[in-house]
């Protein structure tokens, strides 16, 4: 399939349905890149995901993936408190977890880049 620049909702919903296709093993990872760029080319311009803070970010990843606080703390090699502060509102997510989430979850470190803390 060829894609082209993104120029409808209607666009939009198809790539992002093909993407969740893609996001399975032994997928083209050349295609997930495209259509990844794709995507975030459309909501950049349309501002389709607003600023979220990282926790609610980090909330709704653990949420979708079924992590529980210490899923996360052995995921990142921390300890569950440091999570747990975090997710809290305690404490700003320091640069080297930023790093292990954004590889983990397969996303940008920009994305977590909204802070909450108290």
């Amino acid at each position: 399939m060829k894609y082209k620049v993104i120029k409808s909702k209607e666009q939009y919903d198809q790539y992002c349905a093909i993407l969740e296709q893609l996001l399975v093993p032994n997928s083209k990872a050349d295609e997930i890149e495209l259509i990844t760029l794709l995507i975030e080319s459309w909501d950049h311009e349309h501002d389709t995901v607003g600023e979220v803070d990282n926790v609610t970010l980090l909330r709704f990843l653990m949420q979708e993936h079924g992590l529980r606080h210490n899923d996360l703390a052995d995921i990142l090699a921390v300890g569950p408190r440091l999570i747990s502060e975090i997710l809290n509102g305690k404490r700003t997510m320091p640069s080297g977890m930023v790093r292990k989430l954004s590889e983990h979850f397969k996303l940008r470190e920009e994305v977590f880049a909204i802070g909450k803390a108290k």
